[in-house]
Order: C-alpha cells, then sequence, then structure tokens
C-alpha cells in the first residue's frame, strides 16, 4: 500500500510540472514553431535577373503553413538560419560589385495555400563582383516570430540582364534558314540557356561568348519587320522591326547540261498551297527569269521570263516539283495584250545551206544530199528540207538522218541526181496526219509514224487543243503516240499539229521565280486591281534560286 502511494504522489508532481512549462511558455510568447527539419522547396522559377522584382511561386511537398498566415521568406549566399535572422534587414548594399554574404529578405510573401507562396525577388538579390551568376539560398519560415525554425529552403540564382546591340542580317527568305547573328552583353554560354523566336515562331539558337550567340531563322511568311525575341534567365528583350522576311526560293538541283531538253526540280518556299497554279486565266506560274522578273510594261513585259517550270505539283505549303522547259524559250517582245498565245514561244526559222547535191546513198535510190559548205546537223532529223532548182524533192520531205555536217538522208527520193542551188532545213513541219486530242491529258495520237524519236524535245502546237509552251517528251515505238509537257485544252478528233525545234535557253545563271499572276503587264486592268489590293505575289530574286544552264 505505501509504495503504490508513493508512486501516485511522484505521478502527480510531473503532471503539475508540465502544466507549469507550458503556461510559462505561454506567457512568454514562445512559438510553436514546427519541430521537423526544413523540406525542400520547388520554384516555379530557378534563376532571374539581377535587381529581381520578377515574382516567383514556391511549392513544398507537405503543409507547413497550416495555421499560419504570414511566412517570410529570405535570400542569402550563406546557408539558410536554422531559425529566424535576429538581422532581418540584411546589409545595407551599395552597388553590385558589393559582395552579399547576408540575409536580403523579401517584402512581397503571399500565401496561396498551405504549401505554397508567391514572392517578389527583392532588389537585394544581385549578382556579386565581376561574375556572370550568383546562388542564393532561398529560405520559407512559417512565421516572422523570434526563433521559428525554417520550414523549407531551396536555391535561386541571378544573372546579369543582358543587352542587345545588334542583329545581322536584318532580312532573309521565307523559307527560313539563315543564321542571324546577335550581338550585347552578359549572354550565358550553356546549351539551352538562350530562347528566341522571329516573328512570333520558335528559333534554334546556338550559344556562343558571353557577347554573341546565332539563331537560326525559323520559316515563315513573307513579312516585314518582325520582332525577335531573346529570353535569358535574366529576362525577355524584344527587339522591334528587327527581321524581314522575303519572298525566296530555294531549287534543287540548281543547274544542268545545255544539251538536256528539261530539268524537273524540287522547288521550296512558303505560302505555296495558296497559289492557283491551274487557273483558267492567268495563273500563277513558276518562271524563268534572266534577272529581276517585271510584268510591267504597255503590251509587253518589262522583263519576261525566258522560259518556265511546268507540270506543277504542289507537295506541301512549303514544297512543289515541276518541269523546267530548257529546248525552248520565250521570245523578249512577247504581245502580252491578248493573253499567252503559241507564238511567245520562239522556234528556229529554216537556215540556208547554199548549194549542194542529190546524190544516191545505196545504189540508184536518190536518197542523199550534200551540202557544198556544209550545216547540216543532227538536231534536223525529223525536220523539213526544200531545195531550189533542179532536180527536185517532193513537198513534205525531211531529214532522215544525218551522216555528217556536208551529207544527209532524205526521207523521200530526189527527182534524179545532180546540183540544186540552194538547200533550206528546219523550220515547223507539218503533221499530215490527224490528230485526237483528250482535254486534260498528255497524249496526243495519230497514224503509225507521225512522230519520230527524234521530236523528243521540239514544240507540238494545235490551235485551241496545246497549251502554249507544249513539247514533246515521249514517243511511242510505232510513232504513233507522243506524250507532251502539257496538257491539252480541248478534246478534238481531228486536228492538224506542227513540230518545231524551239529556241533553247542560252547558257547563263537565272533566277527561279514564282508569281500569283502570270498575266500582268500595265495594259491589262488586273495590274492596278492586285497592285492596289496587296495580292499580286512575286518571289524575289535570292542566292537559292539561282538557276545555271551550261555546257557541261
Amino acid at each position: 500500500m505505501r509504495k503504490s502511494a508513493t508512486h501516485d504522489r511522484a505521478r502527480r508532481r510531473i503532471r503539475a510540472g508540465l502544466a507549469t512549462a507550458a503556461t510559462v511558455a505561454v506567457a512568454l510568447g514562445i512559438s510553436a514553431a514546427p519541430a521537423q527539419a526544413a523540406v525542400g522547396l520547388t520554384l516555379s522559377q530557378t534563376s532571374g535577373p539581377s535587381t529581381g522584382g520578377n515574382t516567383i511561386t514556391a511549392t513544398t511537398a507537405t503543409s507547413i503553413l497550416a495555421g499560419y498566415n504570414s511566412p517570410v521568406v529570405y535570400f542569402t549566399q550563406a546557408t539558410c538560419p536554422a531559425s529566424i535572422p535576429a538581422n532581418q534587414t540584411g546589409l545595407s548594399l551599395t552597388g553590385a560589385t558589393t559582395a552579399n554574404t547576408g540575409v536580403v529578405q523579401a517584402t512581397v510573401v503571399k500565401k496561396i495555400a498551405d504549401n505554397k507562396v508567391a514572392v517578389t525577388v527583392p532588389a537585394g538579390v544581385i549578382v556579386v563582383g565581376t561574375a556572370t551568376t550568383t546562388k542564393y539560398n532561398v529560405c520559407l519560415y512559417p512565421t516572422a516570430a523570434a526563433t521559428t525554425l525554417l520550414g523549407a529552403n531551396t536555391t535561386y540564382s541571378v544573372s546579369a540582364a543582358a543587352t542587345v546591340t545588334g542583329i545581322t542580317p536584318s532580312t532573309g527568305p521565307s523559307l527560313g534558314g539563315t543564321t542571324i547573328t546577335v550581338t550585347g552583353t552578359n549572354f550565358p554560354t550553356t546549351s539551352g540557356s538562350i530562347t528566341a523566336t522571329v516573328g512570333g515562331t520558335a528559333a534554334t539558337v546556338t550559344p556562343g561568348t558571353n557577347t554573341q550567340f546565332t539563331i537560326t531563322a525559323p520559316q515563315h511568311a513573307p513579312a516585314a519587320g518582325t520582332t525577335i525575341s531573346i529570353t535569358t534567365s535574366s529576362g525577355t528583350i524584344n527587339r522591334t522591326l528587327a527581321y524581314d522576311y522575303i519572298n525566296g526560293l530555294s531549287v534543287m538541283p540548281n543547274t544542268a547540261p545545255s544539251s538536256k531538253k528539261w530539268q524537273d526540280v524540287d522547288v521550296f518556299g512558303t505560302d505555296l498551297l495558296n497559289y492557283n497554279f491551274a487557273a483558267a486565266s492567268s495563273p500563277a506560274k513558276v518562271l524563268l527569269v534572266a534577272g529581276d522578273y517585271d510584268p510591267i510594261g504597255s503590251t509587253t513585259k518589262a522583263k519576261p521570263q525566258v522560259s518556265e517550270c511546268v507540270n506543277v505539283l504542289v507537295i506541301a505549303d512549303d514544297e512543289l516539283v515541276c518541269t523546267l522547259l530548257l529546248s525552248e524559250s520565250y521570245s523578249s517582245s512577247a504581245d502580252f495584250s491578248s493573253g499567252e498565245v503559241q507564238t511567245h514561244w520562239t522556234s528556229q526559222a529554216s537556215r540556208d545551206l547554199g548549194a549542194g547535191n542529190f546524190v544516191n546513198i545505196t545504189g540508184s535510190d536518190k536518197l542523199g544530199i550534200t551540202a557544198t559548205n556544209g550545216g547540216f546537223k543532227q538536231s534536223d532529223v525529223g525536220l523539213p528540207v526544200t531545195t531550189t532548182g533542179t532536180p527536185t524533192i517532193p513537198a513534205g520531205t525531211t531529214i532522215a538522218s544525218v551522216q555528217s555536217s556536208t551529207q544527209a538522208t532524205l526521207s523521200a527520193a530526189a527527182s534524179a541526181t545532180g546540183a540544186v542551188t540552194a538547200i533550206n532545213v528546219g523550220g515547223p513541219r507539218t503533221l499530215t496526219t490527224a490528230l485526237t486530242f483528250v482535254n486534260g491529258t498528255t497524249s496526243v495520237v495519230g497514224a503509225a509514224s507521225t512522230f519520230s524519236a527524234a521530236d523528243v524535245g521540239r514544240q507540238l502546237y494545235s490551235t485551241s487543243n496545246t497549251r502554249p509552251g507544249n513539247i514533246i517528251v515521249a514517243v511511242s515505238a510505232d510513232g504513233t503516240t507522243a506524250t507532251t509537257s502539257r496538257t491539252s485544252a480541248a478534246d478534238a478528233s481531228s486536228a492538224t499539229g506542227t513540230v518545231a525545234n524551239g529556241v533553247p535557253v542560252p547558257d547563263g545563271a537565272y533566277n527561279l521565280t514564282i508569281v500569283n499572276n502570270s498575266g500582268l503587264y500595265a495594259n491589262d486592268a488586273a495590274v492596278t486591281a492586285a497592285v492596289t489590293a496587296g495580292t499580286y505575289k512575286e518571289s524575289v530574286v535570292s542566292s537559292g534560286a539561282t538557276f545555271t544552264v551550261a555546257p557541261f
């Protein structure tokens, strides 16, 4: 009994002592600060500009602010104090070169939730000395009461504000890919530390030094005065009216031998889906131009195309393919007052080779013809030949083959062997058989031997049935059918036609140009309307659009 009573008295003394201690603590105003170790803190931004001014959020994994309404945040280069610092005002800073190892209190702290606050970084959080960045510890305390234990912490870095002093070049093709050099100060040099947009489109950035880096211009619709925005940890710089996107092109391949009759090319540009290459009147076209295309003239174009790309197939908004005609070219004096016609495309006239002789090739066949001064070419095969004097040859006779510059074989025998005073070769060949055209197709059908392999690359023209600039790209083995570069313009079952050698595109350097209206000229009412409305589009001369025709 005595032992049990002793134990009861001991327990009562312990409970009384605990109660007294609690009363004293309340009387002294000591906060019931959390006893657990500080937890991690997640910031919405882990870096920012020197001298602060930006607002960030800080979030903890647990609700350490439950029961507290006025949390406190400090920034310090030293380790976060385990409890509220005695000096809450920090050091008196005199400038960015002052070593700030004290504690800088954030004056704007707003509790958002039991685990989240918004903090405006104070002006005293600066880059120290000549460094480009300085790291601070961020210390969150649930309340400002003295000895309140640290609730959460993390790190935050500041950088000297970047400045931009120059951007070059200030123009580039809408296709993108231009390297833009940005100069200034305080640029970070690590990968991913700089981001940029050009005209609102994200660009690829290659860091360099703290005074220079490069941007690869992204693809963008043609536009003048776009803004380049540069973002680093110290903030965003917007340079307005910094970069012009011009309507430039790129072509592959960009050369062809002059012996080639046509060349399929891959053209890269922008906004190509909005060009109507199939319009019945003044369609969009891909043109080959010597210099800068200029459609404005009286009835002729001031600077017309030399040739053009046909069978345009738009693959995507930034790519098309087409067939560039090289075996024929436009007349520089083409009259466009009545629209585009076949006569705009020049053809080779007949050539006077001078005197010659009809001779036998085999036996007495009288199928040979010689030119005293030479002048026959392999390109004469299949073209008309006429002579002056006696003996004679039948109308419609053509050159069947060429053995040398002085001798060729005829398609029909002469009336006799002997001398002639003049030989004329070349010019258009009128087809004697009826031709069948099907609107929208590229096959033209005649009789056997209407066409020959020598006709590939030559102009094929039939009034109302072929489109101007049409050439033969293939011939069937029996010569019945020709495949053409352009689709037929109308159905016909008994049409006539002519075949001729065009004047090839001369050797030289040209520019590929896309226009959305190929029929413009000064007397065309569409000129004023298109220019006034701002609807006329024309790609510009650029290095990527250069196309060269050369002997090899």
